[in-house]
């Protein structure tokens, strides 16, 4: 497993909390909560989840961040809100559109019924919960059926009722559908039930607690240990949640923290009444934090299509006259940045602080270790120059069609997409990749504009004949102050072949003036990162190649069949969304549009 990840564990916390798992793309592939956050993470790395989506979920991990909560009941209703946005690929549970279940008390009704549910509605009645533990809920659903006795018939059950049913038999029922109570004593029962479920429950408690004590005094202690048990549960239920227990919909928690030579910003972000993501800027240090933040928060929601009705700070600066009305004028309703002082808010600035003050000192640790990443790689290639920028390149094309060649920057050890660029292959002809790599070379180091700096490293996708292109283009345009190096494929049986075989040997690397390649320890820091600017390299080149090679295709199929013109051509994507939906489509979706034949359907099928 990739050493640089041990490395970034090292610097987890071992509180409780939520840790996701994102791609190259940063896209969130897997959520999970963690009673110790270290621990948990240092599991996946060191094999010790042997469930089978893990291995492959492991391969595609390129970045690691966590979110600390107060408690573990706070980390598992947070992954839950992370799971349903996120929606990632590698979680197998609560992936679908349910949410914890909860209870809706249909006080809208005239003898309502007290039901679980996973979705909230605004048809007027209460709801109550979520509750974490579905044992729990059962467990206070069925007190309250057996002491609160509320009806649980439909509604055209109760309309077309002529005699009590069973539940009014075992006395689970006051029978309101025949008349058997009134509409003003069955109210009783419902405010005794909203007492309950709204946590004003010192009265009922008192009741249990007498009927528990009568219980055992008639010796009926298996009826007295079940209510014991209950009132047990009970308090453990409807505990406050700081999670899901918000008394608000949409807020921001925004927090700043100085450390040395930077200043970390961490936005935590709360949407109907869930934290549902956080994010953290490092930034270099600053002076005036009253003038930063202002800038900050103007910059930061000029790019949110979401501005919330609230934004928690630290601190509110008189400096800060009119950003409210210029924030309220983009968001198109009132907002309001306020400091809280106690509660539930206070709490959640005094979290975001506490995961801003981790992820600053992962940002340093992380960073010291790319520093120190980079020298051993300047002294093991023996470069001219500490590698701060990194050009990677790579050809893609199939059977010389398509050709294309991707460029990837990584600047101090990490990913720079600003910096990547694709080339389509203009002048080579056939499978040439020699001839294709000499052509980007040359377009790429004639451009001497703009934002195309001069990398401190250029590596190349190949061996040692690749690496001879490379230096020749250099010779023949002059052009000195960036070292060479090139990355082959390891020799050996399953070389090409994903996950570990004992006979697979790692990459080896070329430079100049060396005839024999130089080859990594398995595992190694330099190895991984390597591999990873490589693969990031491939990735970019393939995605173009498809991307044209799609094109092509789609063109082709369509525009050479007789019979399609462009007004016919525009209706059959008009109908169905693209060139790439027309040809998946069936014949007899295809018989549907206007101009459409058998026939023509037929020929678009064998396409």
């Amino acid at each position: 497993m990739n050493a640089m990840f041990f490395q970034l564990v090292s610097t987890f916390p071992t509180s409780c909390g939520v840790y996701v798992m994102r791609d190259a793309k940063g896209i969130v592939i897997y959520v999970g909560k963690a009673k110790n956050l270290k621990a948990r993470v240092r599991q996946y790395l060191q094999g010790h989840d042997t469930r089978p989506q893990i291995a492959f979920l492991m391969q595609r991990v390129e970045r690691i961040d966590y979110l600390q909560t107060h408690s573990e009941t706070e980390a598992l209703l947070l992954e839950n809100s992370l799971i349903k946005k996120h929606r990632p690929k590698y979680n197998v549970f609560l992936k679908d559109d349910k949410t914890y279940a909860g209870f809706k008390l249909t006080i809208n009704e005239d003898y309502p019924r007290l039901l679980t549910t996973r979705r909230v509605k605004k048809d007027g009645a209460r709801y109550f919960g979520p509750f974490t533990s579905s044992a729990a809920l059962w467990q206070v659903k069925e007190f309250i059926d057996r002491h609160f006795q509320l009806r649980t018939c439909s509604d055209h059950e109760f309309a077309q009722r002529k005699r009590p049913c069973l539940e009014h038999d075992i006395k689970r029922c006051t029978a309101p559908c025949v008349g058997h109570i009134s509409q003003a004593d069955y109210a009783k029962q419902v405010h005794a039930v909203l007492l309950l479920l709204t946590g004003r429950s010192g009265t009922l408690k008192k009741n249990v607690m007498g009927q528990m004590r009568a219980f055992a005094q008639n010796e009926d202690f298996e009826e007295a240990a079940r209510l014991r048990d209950f009132l047990s549960g009970l308090e453990v239920i409807l505990q406050t949640q700081n999670v899901t227990a918000l008394k608000f919909d949409h807020v921001d928690v925004i927090v700043l923290q100085r450390a040395q030579n930077k200043v970390g910003v961490a936005v935590l972000i709360v949407r109907k009444g869930d934290v549902i993501d956080a994010r953290y800027h490092v930034l270099p240090a600053i002076e005036d934090t009253a003038d930063f933040l202002r800038h900050f928060l103007l910059q930061y929601y000029t790019d949110q299509k979401f501005i919330p009705s609230q934004i928690l700070v630290e601190n509110v600066y008189a400096e800060w006259g009119g950003l409210e009305e210029v924030l309220a004028q983009r968001a198109g309703h009132k907002v309001v940045i306020k400091r809280p002082q106690k509660g539930v808010k206070k709490e959640l600035v005094t979290l975001a602080h506490t995961n801003l003050k981790s992820h600053i000192e992962q940002d340093d640790q992380s960073e010291k270790n790319r520093q120190a990443l980079l020298l051993r790689l300047k002294d093991t290639f023996i470069l001219t120059r500490v590698p701060y920028r990194i050009e990677c390149y790579d050809v893609s094309n199939l059977s010389g069609s398509d050709a294309v060649a991707s460029m990837v920057v990584f600047s101090d050890g990490e990913q720079n997409e600003a910096g990547y660029r694709r080339f389509k292959i203009r002048t080579v002809k056939g499978p040439n990749d020699f001839a294709m790599l000499r052509e980007v070379f040359v377009r790429r180091f004639q451009n001497t504009k703009g934002d195309w700096l001069k990398p401190d490293l250029t590596l190349v996708d190949g061996g040692k004949g690749q690496l001879k292109q490379v230096l020749s283009v250099f010779a023949e345009l002059n052009v000195t102050g960036t070292d060479v190096v090139a990355i082959a494929k390891g020799r050996g049986e399953g070389v090409r072949a994903k996950g570990s075989w004992e006979k697979k040997k790692e990459e080896e690397f070329f430079i100049p003036g060396r005839k024999n390649p130089i080859v990594f320890n398995k595992g190694a820091t330099e190895l991984l990162f390597l591999q990873r600017v490589r693969d990031e390299a491939h990735r970019f080149a393939i995605e173009y190649h498809r991307k044209l090679r799609d094109k092509t295709l789609v063109h082709s199929a369509l525009d050479d069949v007789p019979g399609i013109g462009p007004k016919l051509k525009a209706r059959l994507i008009k109908a169905f969304g693209s060139p790439e939906a027309v040809l998946r489509a069936s014949a007899q979706d295809l018989r549907a549009v206007r101009g459409v034949t058998e026939m023509l359907a037929k020929t678009i099928k064998r396409l």
